[in-house]
């Protein structure tokens, strides 16, 4: 019998981890030109791509696997916490 997604995802579905993943801002390098989404659609029904040069901020584990394609680099870390 199938389970329902409820029952498939347990009692802790609800729960969610909070992940400490700073933000950082990134440069995009002539290897990711035109490779990197920017999450907008275009009217014609492509995507938004980020040029050479462009700057954006996202989080460091999604810079550190762009920077694995040599993507990008990072240009800012993110502010250290206050204690």
């Amino acid at each position: 019998m199938a389970k329902s997604q409820a029952e498939f995802r347990g009692a802790n579905a609800g729960d969610v981890a909070i992940v400490d993943d700073p933000i950082v801002r990134v440069r995009v390098l002539e290897a990711g030109d035109g490779k990197i989404s920017t999450g907008n659609h275009t009217n014609r029904g492509g995507e938004e791509l980020y040029e050479y040069e462009d700057q954006f901020d996202c989080l460091k584990s999604i810079a550190d696997g762009l920077r694995a394609r040599h993507y990008v680099e990072i240009v800012k870390k993110a502010a250290e916490k206050a204690a």
